[in-house]
């Protein structure tokens, strides 16, 4: 059982292609029917919260991609992780996982009494250990059926927010900014750690891994650089505290993409295409607005690729695929469209197999 359904090499050749601005990547699913291979909807356990328990989140995350046709170079990923911000927990946060939604209820009252923690026994970390646990479950379930990725643990500010508050946070980037770089810097080496961990249990035997967020792969150490909060603070604040971690992170990676959450946080964008080794942008437009393929963000998808970088572009429609190809061309682009059923994803490969 392989869901699967084209030349893999050739799908990896596309990513790569793209890390090198020299190639696109044309990833699209639609709704199956019904699940491939009959894969079966997975019973939730009786338990306080079936969420926490490994075997049925990962059959339940299977379960979904059963239901998706992937067509170009789509393929499915699970990740052992639980949330978006997943080392909030380690630092104290405490976490609140339902079926659709994961939260996080800050642990840090008063600054003074909080310093950031110097080094994190990842041996005897609970969350560590129970996220190593869901990497063997999900490895044991999802073998010869889609890649298992590592979760989203690069977040900076988006994970000092939760084991703070936002608004708390707000106010000490003013008050106490000294006690926020120490913590940020704490944050940025706990996320390389973790990475390293779970880079070691996931990749393959060349070192090329998977990143759940925004499905990226890289042949070597890739994944999804993010900072949500930066849509609250001003590009001098953003430059001030951000912009040291991610420079030391893209150092750390091979390859690197980050996340643009929406207009609010456009203004960083300057200030990111000056990381010399971050690789590409991916631009998620917030809803209400024209979404990834309109034409109203083709001048921002120029700056990205004069600039050097790659671009990936979400929630493209059909028929906005042909004229980004015609206004930008291809080499940089990751273009993730949404179809309506497989023989319209058949018609898209077809379509955009014109242009390779």
């Amino acid at each position: 059982m392989n869901w699967i359904r084209h030349d893999y090499d050739e799908i990896l050749n596309h990513y790569r292609g793209w890390w090198n601005h020299s190639g696109f990547i044309f990833a699209v699913g639609a709704p199956r029917v019904k699940p491939i291979d009959n894969f079966p909807e997975p019973i939730p356990p009786a338990s306080d919260n079936p969420m926490l328990d490994h075997f049925y989140r990962i059959r339940r995350d299977l379960y979904r991609r059963a239901k998706i046709y992937y067509g170009g170079d789509a393929f499915p990923m699970i990740s052992p992780g639980l949330g978006c911000c997943d080392l909030a927990p380690v630092f104290g946060a405490e976490m609140h996982v339902e079926p659709h939604t994961t939260w996080y209820e800050p642990c840090i009252d008063n600054p003074d009494n909080h310093e950031p923690t110097a080094d994190i026994d990842w041996e005897n970390s609970h969350w560590i250990n129970y996220y190593m646990e869901s990497v063997a479950v999900a490895k044991e379930l999802a073998k010869d059926i889609c890649m298992v990725t590592v979760p989203a643990v690069f977040n900076n500010l988006d994970t000092l927010a939760a084991i703070r508050g936002n608004e708390s946070l707000l106010i000490d980037l003013i008050e106490r900014p000294d006690w926020v770089r120490d913590w940020l810097a704490a944050i940025c080496r706990a996320e390389l750690d973790a990475f390293r961990i779970f880079h070691e249990n996931v990749r393959s035997p060349d070192g090329a891994n998977g990143y759940i967020a925004f499905s990226n792969w890289g042949p070597g150490k890739t994944a999804t650089l993010q900072c949500d909060f930066s849509c609250m603070i001003s590009r001098d604040m953003f430059d001030e505290f951000v912009i040291p971690v991610l420079e030391e992170q893209c150092r750390r990676l091979d390859y690197s993409v980050y996340h643009l959450d929406g207009t609010t946080a456009m203004h960083h964008l300057d200030s990111l295409l000056t990381i010399k080794d971050l690789d590409a942008i991916e631009w998620t437009p917030e809803p209400g607005f024209p979404q990834g393929g309109d034409p109203s963000w083709y001048d921002l998808y120029r700056r990205i690729l004069k600039a050097g970088k790659s671009v990936e572009m979400v929630n493209v429609k059909p028929e906005e695929i042909r004229p980004i190809f015609e206004s930008l061309g291809t080499d940089g682009l990751y273009i993730c469209a949404r179809a309506e059923n497989p023989e319209q994803v058949e018609q898209l490969e077809k379509e955009v197999r014109a242009f390779r």
